[in-house]
């Protein structure tokens, strides 16, 4: 019994602290980000905080698209004051949660959605800043916000599964057919196919115009029949 508990000691003293492992979970491919952030969605850690800073997360502090003078002009600028007054608006939502709400289960898993959320839109408003925007995602966007303002979020998700998902007949099979090639494969091209998702940065911003059109249809309530079940 004694040896065994030196063995336990000892490895209880190689094992790394709570921070350490904290740290070193934060630098892998996947992490949970409830250890990062608190339930007001500020960072936990100084080494969060100031590898989020400025490089990840989204900053709508003086954001002239947000101003009430500002005008739009280009289908950039229309897309990015709708989803931008959204994320402002998730933030007001949550900061006027009562404490006990934002403890909650509930309440930590949507501060977890909502950070997540502003760091993944910043590379979705960069685009649309530079103009440099896929046409067919870019065309999508201006339908969802056509469609969101209408409250119309039925035809809004339609409009995302289609650029997420896509429409076009997937080929039979699996994509490797062997050496006999199936009849009118030739004519399946790349521009038919989803391939939208294939793109890390794409996919997660597109996840999170999810959230905020899950966000809009709970926060701007509409007809039933326009909302998704």
């Amino acid at each position: 019994e004694e040896e065994r508990l030196e063995r336990y000691r000892a490895v209880s003293a190689a094992l790394p602290t709570i921070n350490q492992s904290n740290l070193e979970l934060k630098q892998g491919q996947m992490f949970n980000e409830t250890q990062l952030y608190d339930e007001a969605g500020k960072a936990l850690q100084e080494g969060v905080q100031k590898e989020n800073e400025g490089e990840e997360d989204l900053n709508l502090q003086g954001d002239e698209e947000l101003e009430a003078a500002f005008t739009p002009t280009t289908p950039e600028q229309i897309v990015s004051r709708f989803f931008k007054q959204l994320v402002k608006l998730w933030e007001t939502r949550m900061a006027e949660r009562p404490e006990a709400e934002a403890k909650s289960m509930d309440g930590r898993k949507e501060t977890t959605a909502y950070v997540q959320c502003r760091r993944h839109m910043k590379p979705f408003f960069k685009q649309l800043k530079t103009r440099t925007m896929h046409f067919e995602v870019l065309t999508t966007m201006v339908e969802i916000t056509q469609h969101s303002q209408m409250r119309d979020y039925v035809k809004a998700h339609d409009a995302y599964i289609r650029c997420a998902i896509g429409n076009a007949p997937w080929p039979m099979g699996i994509s490797g057919t062997g050496i006999h090639e199936r009849q009118g494969r030739q004519h399946i091209r790349e521009s038919k196919l989803a391939h939208i998702m294939n793109d890390e940065t794409q996919r997660k911003y597109l996840q999170s115009v999810k959230r905020l059109l899950t966000f809009a249809q709970r926060a701007l309530p509409a007809d039933p029949s326009k909302c998704v079940s």
